[in-house]
């Protein structure tokens, strides 16, 4: 699993992991060329044995292929926020770094949630004293906020919130005007930190009555939230901590600062409920507050300083 400073990817790594790879370097140099990405291939390839026989260059090929066809999907699901451009040149296809990036919400975005994906987010997730996981969450209360539309209401209801766990559940409850109350069905409030959710967001109506469209979030950075897709279960939450259930139940949303492949994309689909990966993030993530914006900036800034003094190092 390519986790940068220390882990890289070799040919035999997924496509999105090498997609990603391929990124970062473009970012760290301002670019990276197609002969190049296969030049490291060949280097990584740790079978030394077949290296440069006919079957070998081939398969290296068709690897820097798909890698091209994913950077490539990622741009045009993007919605203007890729913050790499695709250039020709005599040697061949150029990814450059679009160095207006840094100017752009939705292209500080891309960049916050590549290095969140890469970097190691139970040891190295803060910088500049900003905790990246906090970040995340704050960007998904945001863009949620502006999926749902203009009326809707959104709270960030996990940890980084500062509030006690039964504080938030009791907030929640008056906010939706609906649950009918805190019950702790488990006393187990002391061990709680979110109950599995980061985010909420709904949908008000005038007359205050139960019946609405809820959506219950969970925010995931790193790579390891295939796992946790189905831990993200609204009935049950209400049913432990409510003394009312929902009268429509809360549509469950995944917040994964990983892009995932077209491939695979059913695959976590089906399972995930409403999946926002880095791609859908980037195309909501235009008209996130101006403090956000700087905090995301200052993090993804201070993280890229640290991967590129580290990876030099090694």
């Amino acid at each position: 699993m390519f986790k940068a400073p220390r882990v890289l990817p070799t040919r035999y790594s997924e496509v999105h992991e090498l997609a990603d790879y391929v990124e970062l370097r473009c970012w760290l140099n301002n670019r990276i060329s197609a002969r190049e990405v296969i030049r490291y291939l060949v280097q990584r390839d740790d079978n030394e044995v077949n290296e440069g026989c006919g079957d070998d260059e081939d398969e290296i090929q068709d690897r820097v292929d798909d890698i091209l066809v994913e950077l490539e999907n990622r741009a045009g699901a993007c919605a203007k926020g890729y913050p790499f451009l695709w250039t020709q040149a005599r040697s061949g296809q150029v990814l450059n770094f679009d160095l207006s990036s840094w100017n752009k919400a939705q292209k500080v975005v891309y960049l916050y949630l590549l290095l969140s994906t890469r970097l190691d987010m139970s040891k190295d997730r803060v910088h500049r004293g900003l905790d990246g996981t906090h970040l995340l969450e704050r960007l998904s209360e945001q863009i949620l906020k502006v999926f749902l539309g203009p009326r809707a209401k959104t709270m960030i209801f996990g940890s980084s919130a500062g509030k006690s766990f039964e504080q938030r559940v009791k907030e929640l409850v008056r906010e939706l005007g609906e649950g009918g109350g805190v019950r702790n069905r488990g006393r187990t409030t002391a061990r709680m930190k979110d109950g599995g959710i980061d985010t909420v967001g709904w949908i008000p109506f005038a007359d205050k009555k139960p019946g609405k469209i809820i959506m219950f979030g969970q925010s995931k950075t790193g790579t390891r939230w295939r796992n946790d897709l189905n831990k993200l279960r609204p009935a049950d939450f209400a049913k432990m901590w409510l003394m009312d259930a929902f009268v429509v139940d809360p549509v469950r949303v995944h917040f994964i600062a990983e892009s995932i492949g077209n491939d695979e994309w059913h695959r976590w689909a089906f399972p995930g409920g409403v999946l926002f990966d880095r791609c859908r993030l980037v195309e909501y993530g235009a008209a996130i507050s101006d403090q956000l914006f700087e905090d995301l900036r200052a993090w993804t800034d201070a993280a890229l300083q640290w991967v590129a003094e580290a990876m030099e190092e090694a």
